[in-house]
C-alpha cells in the first residue's frame, strides 16, 4: 500500500479558494496494475472562522493527451464543517472513500476534487504545494452529478495537495543476490534503490553454514543520501518495512565466516528496480563492488596491498565514490555553485533572450544529443583510488609540449596516480577523459602560513594508454591536479578573507608551490579536461544522479564549434575558452528554467530529472561540440542504462522547453548567484484574480 499523488508537502499560505460549483484535478502516476480506495486532499478555511459548510465529492478521471479524460469513479457526497475557530489557518485532511476500491491500470490518472455550494462566511481552499504537478480546472455544476467527461481543461500551473491511497495487486518483485561467502563481522549493503513512492519492502537472507548471529535491517531515505534504519534490526527474517522512496538492505554478519550469503528483497509492484542493480559488500577495510552478480572491486582501501580483483573503484555509484562525490567542493552548505540550489530570485542576465534564442536555433537546426547514450566515443570516467596509490609518470602531447604549458608538462611528468589494471579507452574516443579522486590524500600548502589540504584530483583529456601509445607510457593532451578538494580541508592560506580552492568551482592560479612537486596544491586557471577549467565531477550526469532520481548539482552542456566571423570568448565560471564558442552565448553561460517551473509528469523520465536539475542548479557551457551538432549533455558511461525505460535520444531531447530558459546573471567568485528583489512569476498567485474562475 502507498500513496500516489500530490507530495503531502503543502507551500505556507499558498492556497486557491473552492468558490463552488468546479472541479480541480491533479495527474499521479500509477506505477503498476492496482487498485484505489479513497482521495485525500488538505482543505483549510482561512479568514472564514467557524460556521462554514460546504459539499464535496472526489472522481478519479482517465488521462487522455495530458488532460484528464473519461471519469472512472466517484465518491459518495460528503459535507465538511468548520467547527472551531482555532482550526481557522491550518490544513485539514479530509478523505473521500469509494464505496469499493476501483481497478486502475498502470499509466496516469486524474486525482479530482468537485466543490459544491457552501454556507457561512466563505468557501473552504485547498492546499498547495511544491511538487511541481500543474492541476487544471473545469466548470462542472454540483447539483446535476459530475461531468462523465472532464470538459476543457484550464491550466492552473500550480499543484493541488490531493493524494490516492493505491494498493498493487501483486506482491511485486523478488531481487535475489548471487551467493558469496562473508567473513567474521562482514557488513554486506545493498545500493539504494528508488521505489518512486514509498512502501513496503521485505527482506531476508540465507546463510551457510548458518547459525550466524548476524543483524538485518532495512533503511530508507527521502533524498537517495542521507539513510536511516526503518523499525528495529533482527536476527532472522523476513522482516517487512514501510518506507519512503529510497531504500536499502544491511545484514552485519557476526563472528561465524559464512561460505555463503544471499539475500532476498521482495518489492512492492510500484517499485521497479534500475537494469544492473547494484550490490555491494565493505567494511572499514575492504571494500567490494558488484554489478549485478559479478565481483568488479576488492580494495583495501588506504592499503598499497588490495586483494583480489581491481586496485581501483570505478564509477560514481560505487560505495565510496557516492561519499566522495556528496563532499567535493565543500558540500551543499559550501556557497560554491557546484554544490548549492540557485535561489529562487536569482537574476536574469539582459541578453537572455539573445542566449537563449541561440540554443533554441541550434536545436532546431541540428536537434539535440547526449553524449554517453548511443555511442562510446566522447566519454568521461571517473576512478576513486587510495591515497598511496603509486604514481605513474605520463607524456604530455599537443598543446602540453608548448612553452606556455611547461608547469603542466611538468606535473604530469611528476606521475598521476593510475592505478595499473585500469583499462584502455575504446578506440577513437574523441574526449577519453579520466578522472582520478584520491579522497583521503593530504598535502600541503605553501605561502600566507602555510598548511594542509586533504584530497587531490587529477582530470587528463585524451587519455592514451600505454598499450595503444607509441612510448609504451600513458600520455595525455591536456589536464589538470587540483587540491584540497574533499569538504573544508583547504585552510585560511587560500588568501585571507578568500574561498577555499574547493570552493571556486573552477581551476586558480596559485603559483606559490612548486609545480613539480605533486605534493603541493600549485594550480593553474588553465587546467582541466573541459575548454573552460571547470572540473567534470562538478558537471556530469552521472550514474549515481540516475540511480537516485536526484541531481544535486548543475549538469555542464556543450554547444556546436562556430567560425571565426562570430565567435564569442568566455565569462564567469569558465576561465578560458577553446576559440569556437558563439557571441551570443559564451563559454561558461549558464542557464536555468524559472524557479517553480512546472514539470510534466507526461515527459520522459530522462527529461524530468535533467529538467528539474536545470531549474534548481542550473546548466552551464562548458565546451564545445562538431559544427552540426545541437545542445548536448554528457552522461557517465552506463548512467544510460540505468534510466528507467531506456533512453530515446529524440524523445528526450524534445521534450525539453529550451525556449523556456533563462539566462542567469554572470557570477563571480565572491557572488556566484547574483539575486534580485523580483521573483519568477511560476508558482506564485492563483488562477487569474486567485480564485477559480473569476
Amino acid at each position: 500500500m502507498s500513496t500516489i499523488g500530490s507530495t503531502w508537502t503543502p507551500v505556507a499560505y499558498q492556497r486557491n479558494n473552492l468558490n463552488q460549483e468546479y472541479s480541480i484535478a491533479l495527474p499521479a502516476t500509477v506505477p503498476v496494475d492496482g487498485t484505489i480506495d479513497k482521495l485525500t486532499a488538505m482543505l483549510d478555511y482561512v479568514g472564514y472562522g467557524v460556521g462554514v459548510v460546504q459539499d464535496f465529492r472526489a472522481m478519479l478521471y482517465t488521462d487522455v493527451s495530458n488532460a484528464p479524460g473519461t471519469l472512472i469513479a466517484t465518491t459518495p457526497i460528503i459535507t465538511v464543517t468548520s467547527d472551531s475557530a482555532s482550526d481557522t489557518g491550518t490544513y485539514h485532511a479530509i478523505d473521500f472513500a469509494f464505496s469499493s476500491p476501483v481497478e486502475v491500470s498502470a499509466g496516469t490518472v486524474w486525482l479530482a476534487i468537485h466543490d459544491g455550494p457552501f454556507t457561512g462566511p466563505g468557501p473552504f481552499t485547498i492546499a498547495r504545494d511544491d511538487s511541481g504537478l500543474a492541476g487544471v480546472y473545469a466548470p462542472d455544476g454540483f447539483a446535476d452529478g459530475v461531468n462523465t467527461s472532464f470538459g476543457t481543461a484550464f491550466n492552473n500551473g500550480n499543484s493541488f495537495v490531493i493524494t490516492a491511497n493505491f494498493t498493487p495487486d501483486s506482491t511485486g518483485t523478488t531481487l535475489v543476490t548471487s551467493s558469496t561467502p562473508l567473513a567474521a563481522n562482514e557488513t554486506y549493503v545493498s545500493s539504494p534503490i528508488d521505489t518512486t513512492t514509498g512502501g513496503d519492502v521485505t527482506a531476508n537472507f540465507t546463510v551457510t553454514p548458518g547459525g550466524a548471529s548476524g543483524t538485518l535491517s532495512i533503511e530508507d531515505s527521502a533524498d537517495g543520501i542521507t539513510f536511516a534504519t526503518v523499525g528495529a534490526t533482527a536476527t532472522a527474517g523476513p522482516i517487512t518495512r514501510t518506507c519512503r522512496r529510497y531504500v536499502r538492505v544491511r545484514y552485519v554478519n557476526g563472528a561465524t565466516a559464512q561460505t555463503s550469503f544471499s539475500l532476498t528483497l521482495t518489492l512492492g509492484t510500484d517499485v521497479t528496480p534500475p537494469p544492473g542493480w547494484t550490490l555491494y559488500l565493505g567494511t572499514a577495510s575492504v571494500v567490494k563492488v558488484y554489478l549485478g552478480v559479478n565481483e568488479i572491486t576488492s580494495l583495501a582501501v588506504g592499503s598499497t596491498t588490495p586483494g583480489s580483483g581491481s586496485t581501483f573503484i570505478s564509477g560514481s555509484d560505487a560505495p565510496g565514490a557516492d561519499v566522495v562525490l556528496d563532499a567535493m567542493y565543500g558540500g551543499p552548505e559550501s556557497g560554491s555553485w557546484l554544490t548549492t540550489k540557485l535561489p529562487d530570485n536569482t537574476a536574469v542576465e539582459p541578453t537572455s533572450a539573445t542566449a537563449v534564442q541561440y540554443i533554441v536555433d541550434t536545436y532546431n537546426a541540428y536537434g539535440g544529443w547526449i553524449n554517453g547514450v548511443a555511442d562510446g566515443n566522447w566519454t568521461s570516467v571517473i576512478n576513486v583510488v587510495p591515497a598511496d596509490t603509486p604514481l605513474v609518470p605520463v607524456i604530455g602531447k599537443g598543446n602540453v609540449e608548448q612553452e606556455y604549458a611547461a608547469d603542466l608538462k611538468a606535473m604530469l611528468a611528476a606521475g598521476v596516480p593510475i592505478p595499473a589494471d585500469i583499462p584502455p579507452f575504446a578506440p577513437g574516443d574523441g574526449d577519453a577523459e579520466l578522472v582520478i579522486i584520491q579522497p583521503d590524500w593530504v598535502g600541503t600548502v605553501a605561502g600566507n602560513g602555510g598548511g594542509t589540504v586533504t584530497g587531490r584530483m587529477y582530470e587528463l583529456w585524451i587519455a592514451q594508454h600505454p598499450s595503444t601509445t607509441v612510448s609504451g607510457e600513458w600520455e595525455c593532451y591536456w589536464g589538470g591536479r587540483m587540491t584540497g578538494i574533499m569538504g573544508d580541508s583547504a585552510p585560511q592560506a587560500w588568501w585571507d578573507g578568500y574561498k577555499p580552492i574547493n570552493r571556486y568551482g573552477h581551476w586558480i592560479d596559485y603559483f606559490v608551490d612548486d609545480y613539480a612537486d605533486p605534493d603541493t596544491s600549485y594550480s593553474n586557471h588553465n587546467w582541466g579536461a573541459q575548454a573552460t577549467s571547470i572540473p567534470l565531477t562538478g558537471t556530469l550526469l552521472t550514474r549515481l544522479d540516475v540511480l537516485r532520481g536526484v541531481i544535486n548539482h548543475p549538469i555542464h552542456y556543450e554547444l556546436p564549434i562556430v567560425d571565426q566571423s562570430v565567435q564569442g570568448t568566455y565569462t564567469w565560471p569558465a576561465m578560458r575558452w577553446d576559440g569556437g564558442s558563439h557571441q551570443n552565448c559564451p563559454h561558461g553561460t549558464r542557464m536555468r528554467f524559472p524557479a517553480g517551473y512546472p514539470i510534466n509528469p507526461a515527459w520522459p523520465w530522462l527529461t524530468k530529472l535533467i529538467v528539474t536539475c536545470i531549474r534548481d542548479y542550473g546548466m552551464v557551457q562548458t565546451d564545445t561540440v562538431g559544427p552540426t551538432t545541437g545542445p548536448t549533455f554528457r552522461m557517465e558511461p552506463g548512467a544510460a542504462d540505468l534510466v528507467p525505460g531506456g533512453v530515446n535520444l529524440g524523445a528526450v531531447t524534445s521534450a525539453i522547453p529550451w525556449g523556456d530558459l533563462e539566462q542567469i546573471a554572470v557570477g563571480s567568485d565572491t557572488n556566484p548567484n547574483p539575486t534580485t528583489t523580483v521573483t519568477s512569476g511560476f508558482g506564485a498567485g492563483n488562477f487569474g484574480a486567485g480564485n477559480f474562475g473569476g
